[in-house]
C-alpha cells in the first residue's frame, strides 16, 4: 500500500518493492511445506512464474527510477535556483516544495 502523500515515482517504486517482497514471502512459505507437491510440474511452473514476476517488477522499479533521474536532471536546476522559503507578507510563509521532485 502506498500513501496518497507520496510522489508518483516514489509510490511506484515503493509499490513494486512491496509486491516483490510479498511474492517472495509466499514462495518461501510454500517451499517450507516439504510435501510431494513441491516436485510436481505445476509447482515448478509456479516457481518460474514467481521468478518472472520478480524480474518484471525489478525492471519496472529500475525504469521508473531512471525516468525520474532523467526528469530531475533537466528540472532540478529550476527548483534549486528558487529560494526554499519566502515570506510574501509577515503573516504568510511559502515553501518551495514540488511534489514531482520527491
Amino acid at each position: 500500500m502506498t500513501s496518497d502523500m507520496m510522489p508518483p515515482h516514489s509510490a511506484s517504486v515503493f509499490w513494486a518493492a512491496g509486491m516483490i517482497e510479498r511474492a517472495a514471502d509466499e514462495i518461501a512459505d510454500f517451499k517450507l511445506l516439504e510435501l510431494p507437491i513441491e516436485e510436481a510440474e505445476d509447482t515448478q511452473i509456479m516457481f518460474e512464474k514467481a521468478a518472472e514476476l520478480t524480474e518484471i517488477l525489478n525492471k519496472f522499479k529500475d525504469q521508473t527510477f531512471e525516468d525520474w533521474c532523467a526528469k530531475m536532471k533537466s528540472e532540478a536546476p529550476t527548483y534549486l535556483d528558487e529560494p526554499i522559503i519566502t515570506r510574501p507578507d509577515p503573516s504568510t510563509v511559502n515553501v518551495n516544495f514540488n511534489a514531482e521532485v520527491g
